[in-house]
């Protein structure tokens, strides 16, 4: 799942959102506008909106996994990803696998791939138009996107990953792990004016995580795509897609798990807030499993991770 290719010539520069959609008739972005007209920018959100939804009916069992995994850090009948589902499925069934945090992945998906997506597109066919990009300044690029991405479904993120890493013990809905958030942070006193921003804890390392796998997976499609185009005589078909998806899948997996295993520590710890806790949770999670531990679970997301890459090029 990627940015939207409005032109064939530039599919090299970003990884496309719909690579069966036909070349746009659209008139390009004049160089001195900063972003698209308005009416594009809706309809390519809307098109990346459709797609993210797609996606987590097919892979949340993954997920749940994952999250077992990650939160059971210290018990090595969750060491792999095959007993982890045995000891989801004995204890709530296949249901409790495959639909555990599907309504809040589905409304997390929608807000964080319909706002990284569009905003690169329009940063990299906007504002920096003609602007020749080396890949580290498209990494740059691509972090901030990813960012902004995580800020908007943090609430979601924060739901989900709590819903699916308590799975062993119960199947809750979306609606009730947030009412769960806000009454135990009022009962702290916490954000006492605002206090939907208790929906917002542990935004900053889902910023980092976000913006890891964001770069990373762009820029290894990227690379990847450029180098078969190079070596087939410039064909470009859905082969090439295919296998560019399937290595950006792998390499924005292995560059978010570190941040993403401590993020999970952090959103089920209700004491755990901003960057000091960052620091704890990885030596929590350290001494449980050494530096091994911050890629726990990592098969369990490629499984997700990969499918939905190389399903939608």
């Amino acid at each position: 799942s990627r940015p939207a290719a409005l032109h064939r010539e530039s599919r090299l520069h970003y990884p496309p959102l719909l690579s069966s959609m036909p070349p746009s008739t659209d008139k390009p972005v004049a160089t001195s506008s900063l972003i698209a007209p308005s009416a594009i920018l809706a309809k390519e959100a809307l098109a990346c909106s459709l797609a993210s939804m797609t996606i987590p009916p097919l892979v949340n069992w993954a997920e749940v996994i994952k999250s077992v995994q990650q939160t059971e850090r210290s018990r090595k009948e969750f060491n792999t990803p095959l007993r982890t589902v045995t000891q989801i499925v004995n204890t709530g069934g296949v249901g409790r696998l495959l639909l555990t945090g599907l309504d809040s992945s589905m409304a997390r998906e929608i807000f964080y791939n319909a706002s990284r997506w569009v905003l690169y597109e329009n940063i990299t066919k906007g504002l920096l138009a003609d602007v020749p990009l080396n890949n580290v300044e498209k990494f740059g690029v691509a972090f901030f996107c990813g960012c902004v991405g995580s800020i908007s479904s943090n609430p979601f993120d924060l739901v989900r990953v709590r819903q699916q890493s308590t799975a062993l013990s119960a199947m809750r809905t979306a609606p009730s792990v947030a009412s769960e958030i806000l009454k135990s942070a009022g009962a702290k006193q916490q954000y006492r004016s605002l206090p939907f921003l208790a929906l917002y804890k542990g935004y900053e390392i889902n910023c980092v995580r976000a913006g890891l796998f964001t770069a990373g997976s762009f820029i290894s499609y990227e690379m990847t795509k450029a180098y078969l185009l190079k070596a087939r005589g410039g064909k470009e078909d859905a082969y090439s897609h295919t296998l560019a998806g399937f290595s950006m899948g792998i390499v924005g997996t292995l560059m978010y798990m570190p941040a993403d295993a401590a993020r999970t520590a952090i959103y089920n710890d209700n004491a755990a807030t901003g960057w000091k806790h960052v620091r704890r949770v990885s030596q929590d999670i350290y001494r449980a499993g050494g530096v091994r531990g911050f890629w726990r679970g990592t098969t369990s997301a490629m499984a997700r991770t990969v499918p939905a890459c190389t399903i939608f090029p």
